[in-house]
């Protein structure tokens, strides 16, 4: 058990109970085997109001107390290895190195949103949920850029959520909605190069984007320098996954797929929903919407009611009633598909397009950076002869799906999960703690309610 350390007043060590429910059919552990996803951590750092404190998680001693002026429980706050960036409602930006306390300082617009880049976690898109212009913070080097200066843009439309960076975190591609094209940012360079058509993604070798003109859109090819490659034609998609050979899978609204490439197009297959019945046939589907997962190797399409997933060469490997209704971002390989207090989350596996379990009158709210722990809201019920509840309506339990486990932790909610899923920091009445999800063992953050990440320094 880890040592704990005095930080603030002492709290109960967190009790952890496991109880095993549904059906786990993706490995012995409940996870998949895909991603390798970088999710290393060494230290917690809380932030208080005035305050950045970085903890041994190992030891429980605050390595390190920087003092700020700004309330940090009211900024937005994102941390990435050792880089701690924050956010007031004026646009105030402050990178903080938390190896020394050092900060580069910015400015954004008023009441703007800071994102992380589902495609690299070094990068950081700033802006205003209405559209407008884009900031840049690339963590690494704590250079902090406004797309719209570096295009000569003068009133851009651009929008932080559908902004998209190549795996290596090198250039960033966001489209300009004044100007119908869309803006790569050489990252290290500083540079701007306008290309033609929306962005539809982009990696490490090309970048794609579309054209549309009612039924067909022209998707265009591009190497990073901005040199056309080629373009091709094809029904407007509903979702798109570009992959590691620089292919695009295509899905409309048909549910056809195609395979896109430079100068070709070629059918792929159907998305189905399956037959029921015995000697029935599979029924077309007609998907709304998609989005990018596992890496880059999986599509997950969903129609009014299911959700699909599609490989990278345009196989359907797994369909399921309900919605996906978990965060899904690129090295997501689990989620929650389906549920809520009332009805079944089935806990998915994308990338070998497995169901993991099936949890009853809960929903998910947090996860790991892969999705495959996930702090659960709701009191849960186990389908057995009679419906049982799993946290007793005057407990204070919260619960959180872990290796193929449901486990039951004191507290009265989860306020972070760490990138590899093995600890949760959890309030717990008037203090947060650290709880150790394999063997329960806990560690007090602070003696009130703060906001924490995790960081590998």
């Amino acid at each position: 058990m880890r040592r704990v350390g005095a930080i603030g007043a002492a709290v109960a060590v967190v009790a952890v109970s496991v109880i095993v429910i549904g059906r786990s059919l993706g490995g012995d552990d409940g996870r998949s085997s895909a991603g390798e996803v970088e999710a290393e951590w060494n230290r917690v750092v809380v932030l208080t109001e005035r305050a950045i404190n970085v903890i041994d998680p190992a030891s429980g001693e605050v390595d390190d107390t920087f003092n700020v002026t700004t309330d940090l429980l009211d900024d937005q706050s994102l941390v990435n290895g050792p880089m701690l960036a924050t956010m007031t409602d004026f646009g105030r930006i402050a990178v903080y190195d938390l190896t020394d306390g050092s900060v580069r300082r910015g400015q954004a617009g008023v009441d703007e949103t800071m994102l992380r880049s589902r495609d690299h976690d070094d990068l950081l898109f700033i802006g205003s949920d209405v559209g407008g212009d884009l900031t840049l913070i690339d963590l690494s080097e704590r250079s902090i850029l406004s797309v719209a200066d570096l295009a000569a843009l003068d009133s851009p439309l651009m929008f932080a959520n559908a902004a998209r960076a190549n795996p290596a975190g090198t250039h960033v591609a966001v489209s300009d909605g004044r100007s119908f094209q869309t803006i790569v940012i050489d990252v290290a360079e500083e540079a701007a190069i306008p290309i033609a058509g929306q962005i539809v993604a982009i990696n490490d070798e090309v970048v794609v984007t579309a054209q549309r003109a009612g039924a067909t859109t022209e998707l265009e090819f591009y190497d990073l320098a901005g040199e056309r490659l080629g373009s091709v034609d094809v029904p407007t998609p509903v979702a798109t996954l570009l992959t590691g050979d620089d292919e695009v899978i295509t899905v409309d609204a048909t549910g056809a797929i195609r395979i896109a490439k430079p100068d070709d197009v070629s059918d792929a297959g159907q998305v189905v929903v399956p037959a029921t019945e015995p000697d029935t046939d599979d029924a077309p589907a007609t998907p709304s919407s998609g989005v990018e997962t596992a890496s880059n190797t999986r599509l997950v399409v969903t129609d009014d009611s299911d959700t699909f997933v599609i490989d990278d060469r345009g196989e359907q490997l797994f369909f399921n009633t309900g919605l996906v209704t978990s965060p899904i971002s690129g090295p997501t390989v689990c989620a929650s598909v389906g549920g809520g207090f009332g009805s079944t989350s089935t806990i998915v596996d994308l990338d070998r397009g497995r169901v993991l379990a099936d949890l009853d009158g809960l929903s998910v709210s947090l996860t790991s950076v892969d999705g495959c722990t996930a702090a659960l809201l709701g009191r849960g019920t186990v389908l057995d002869d009679e419906p049982r509840v799993l946290v007793d309506d005057e407990g204070t339990g919260t619960l959180v799906w872990h290796d193929g486990d449901l486990v039951e932790i004191r507290g009265n909610s989860v306020a972070a999960i760490a990138p590899d899923g093995e600890s949760a920091a959890v309030i717990d009445g008037d203090t947060t703690v650290l709880v150790d999800l394999n063997d329960g063992d806990g560690l007090p953050l602070a003696a009130e309610p703060v906001v924490v990440h995790f960081a590998n320094l």
